[in-house]
């Protein structure tokens, strides 16, 4: 009887006795090597803040890191990772061993696994390629004695006069634009430094729809027209919440993303002066920024910004910011909020602040005063008036300020000085602008500012 001789499955090479490798096994490398070029692009894409789309500058980069992983290990190693798990080089042995053949099936299932990880994470829950839900809110109803009703470009809603028992001031950061467009940027200064909301001058991406068009290609991504249409709503804003979370922490993106579209559906108001829009959320652990990217039934956007951390504070600013928004009431010309904020100006009374001697009555009232001017400059940036009258309530603030240290004076003087430039683009020579230029001297020569 003679013994079995058992002998080990044969699983040929690249070439083997000049014979080529099974056509399976050179695709089963590919894929690996794929796999792993694929996954290194969707992580360079992100650490680039690059909308993952189909576009020159991803092939681009995909190209460059295809170049990148295969032609050194070509160059200098002769096999790619994926060849080398399958064995497959230039002289093979005979054959490949039952443990190799495991190894190299386990390898490729989890470069898969890894494309698929990549793939869900860097593609499928970026906010362009997510699905939104619809978040309905109900009308709310500011109380006056808490709120101030004041427009805001295209919305009028009630925005609250304190945060935490303190007065919230508002700044007007100098960009170009009037007096022949918006002015860029209106900052609220709920709790310095860590809670703030920007309101943006209206900015609407090119191809813009009606609220019933974004809001379809929002909830159903079915067509190219609505992808392109993602993209150019939403990129920017991406973009933006990445670098802002970014100066925060060393981790330059937010953990979690959220994108709804939300309707304020108030009985009371026409259809189309109802408030709705994209909400857009991005947070890690430690800070969150909230957008609330208002679409009018032109296709005007204008969003509202919130910056806040996610602690109990920010959770409380964000509730109030909610408020607001249900309270709003959307337009489609600047007329309705230009002749509800020049009423509320006419009730002004600048020389009653004369008689207030208490320091923090002294700046709740000029609070709301300067929120009523800069409220007015966005939606009639050409008022010479608003920045002049903007200067001398600044003015008034800042002096304030030195005599009880609080950090309002910095408001103060961030509105003086953009409130004299603004102006001397509107109207150079109105004698008015050199007046501003005193006042700014007055206060930056000041001995506790120096």
């Amino acid at each position: 009887m003679t013994e079995t001789q058992l002998t080990q499955p044969e699983i040929r090479g690249h070439s083997v006795v000049n014979r080529r490798a099974s056509r399976k096994f050179i695709i089963y490398s590919i894929l690996i090597d794929a796999s792993i070029v694929l996954s290194l692009t969707i992580l360079g894409i992100n650490l680039l803040r690059i909308a993952p789309f189909p576009s020159f500058q991803v092939l681009g980069i995909f190209a460059l890191i295809a170049a990148l992983y295969w032609i050194p290990q070509k160059r200098f190693l002769e096999r790619t990772l994926g060849e080398r798990c399958w064995q497959i080089k230039k002289r093979n042995q005979p054959f490949i061993s039952a443990g190799k053949l495991f190894t190299g099936s386990f390898l490729s299932t989890l470069s898969f696994f890894a494309l698929g990880w990549a793939f869900q994470e860097g593609i499928l829950k970026h906010p362009i390629w997510q699905e939104a839900t619809v978040w309905r809110m109900e009308p709310y109803i500011p109380a006056s004695d808490e709120f101030l009703i004041t427009p805001f470009f295209y919305t009028l809603g009630g925005w609250p006069k304190t945060f935490q028992g303190k007065p919230i001031f508002l700044t007007l950061p100098y960009e170009k634009g009037p007096p022949s467009k918006f002015v860029g940027h209106i900052i609220a200064h709920w709790q310095i430094p860590d809670v703030k909301v920007t309101f943006e001058g209206p900015r609407t991406p090119p191809d813009a729809k009606s609220p019933i068009g974004v809001k379809e290609c929002l909830l159903n991504t079915n067509t190219l027209g609505c992808f392109i249409l993602r993209k150019n709503t939403l990129e920017r804003h991406i973009q933006e919440m990445q670098r802002d979370l970014g100066k925060r922490l060393s981790n330059t993106h937010p953990l979690e993303w959220t994108l709804k579209w939300f309707d304020v559906e108030n009985p009371v108001l026409p259809p189309e002066d109802q408030a709705h829009g994209i909400y857009l959320s991005a947070s890690n652990s430690t800070f969150a920024e909230d957008r609330f990217i208002l679409v009018n039934q032109k296709g005007v956007q204008q969003t509202i910004i919130l910056n806040r951390p996610t602690r109990a504070r920010g959770e409380e600013a964000f509730k109030t910011l909610q408020n607001s928004i249900r309270s709003m009431r959307s337009f489609t010309d600047l007329e309705p909020g230009r002749a509800w904020v020049n009423r509320e100006l006419e009730n002004v009374q600048l020389g009653e602040l004369k008689d207030i001697h208490d320091s923090k009555t002294l700046a709740e009232h000029l609070a709301q005063i300067q929120s009523l001017l800069v409220s007015r400059i966005s939606v009639d940036p050409a008022s010479f008036d608003s920045y002049f009258h903007l200067s001398g309530t600044s003015h008034l603030l800042s002096k304030n300020a030195i005599q009880t240290r609080d950090t309002w004076g910095l408001i103060a003087l961030q509105n003086l000085q953009t409130s004299m430039k603004f102006a001397n683009d509107i109207a150079p020579k109105d004698p008015r602008v050199q007046q501003m230029q005193d006042l700014w001297l007055d206060v930056s020569k000041a001995p506790e500012r120096r």
